[in-house]
């Protein structure tokens, strides 16, 4: 069993082998600053980074995103990639334990829960729930998405899109103002 002493930014953890983060960089935990977690394997661990595959993300934010109370996103996580970007989650707001939530500031309210939270300035509420790990991981923005264009000017957008109460709505990939959805009602961004 080897121990991984502490350094600023780190944490400490009991693992097997530390996997490597960055391939220039030695197999330490050094090559991932903070991103070391435990896993359900006795004694092992991983690195973990930020997902550059926009295909892992249900939403992706130039400079804000939040989710509504009792909002509820299953089929992705959740990105915003500008330096000073903000991420806000409601209460009781779910991201799905198998995906990110990225922002270089964030809030997590009493009752949320999210599947890996990458975080620079996190204000995370005692009650809140990150079910990869109990730590929050550092990243450094912007996040960029090499197959994706970038993000256009603002020029009005789009139209805003509003999904009633329990109601359910498919749209293509475009451009749009607001996505609002109201409880219970299902949006779904297909293409």
């Amino acid at each position: 069993m080897q121990l991984v002493s502490p350094s600023p930014r780190v944490a400490t953890v009991s693992c097997k082998r530390v996997e490597q983060c960055d391939p220039a960089t030695p197999v330490t935990e050094a090559a991932c600053p903070g991103r070391c977690v435990t896993v359900p394997i006795f004694d092992a661990c991983q690195c973990t980074a930020v997902s550059n595959d926009p295909r892992d993300f249900a939403a992706i934010a130039d400079f804000q995103a939040r989710l509504a109370p009792t909002a509820s996103v299953t089929a992705g996580g959740v990105a915003v990639v500008t330096v000073g970007g903000f991420l806000s989650v409601g209460a009781d707001a779910l991201i799905s334990n198998a995906h990110q939530a990225v922002g270089d500031r964030c809030r997590l309210p009493p009752h949320s829960s999210i599947g890996r939270l990458f975080c620079n300035n996190a204000i995370v509420f005692p009650d809140a729930r990150s079910s990869r790990s109990a730590a929050t991981s550092l990243f450094t923005p912007p996040l960029t998405f090499p197959s994706l264009p970038p993000f256009m000017t603002g020029n009005g957008g789009g139209a805003d899109v509003v999904v009633p109460a329990a109601q359910h709505a498919v749209h293509r990939p475009g451009t749009y103002g607001n996505l609002i959805v109201e409880r219970g009602g299902t949006l779904v961004l297909h293409g």
